[in-house]
């Protein structure tokens, strides 16, 4: 009796929610495995100044023994591994889980977070 109906309301929701054809935070196609120049370069600046910052605080926190600097090379440790994951998905030719935008809205807060430290 509402079957006919269910079913198409189950292929309706299929096409809203198909992974391949839409990105939560991206306008780009989800499955295009084309990631250019400006991508690599954002990925790489990201993990590499995530690396420089929680290197940095760490040495900071030996140094001084503030529970501050503690909480801040979590921070940019945590941004670190974001940044690895990104690098390795990068290496590895999987399709992207972010956009471009977001990495370097990513590196836009880390950059705030250190010149937030230097005040």
């Amino acid at each position: 009796m509402f079957e006919p109906g269910l079913r198409l309301l189950a292929k309706s929701v299929h096409l809203i929610f198909d992974g391949c054809t839409e990105r939560p935070f991206s306008p780009r196609d989800y499955c295009s495995e084309v990631m250019g120049p400006l991508d690599a370069f954002v990925r790489v600046a990201f993990v590499g100044f995530a690396a420089i910052l929680a290197a940095v605080s760490l040495k900071s926190y030996a140094r001084h023994r503030e529970r501050r600097f503690l909480l801040l090379s979590a921070a940019f440790g945590l941004f670190l591994v974001e940044g690895a994951w990104l690098v390795v998905e990068m290496a590895l030719s999987w399709s992207s889980s972010v956009g471009t935008e977001w990495v370097t809205l990513n590196l836009a807060v880390l950059v705030s977070l250190y010149l937030a430290l230097l005040r």
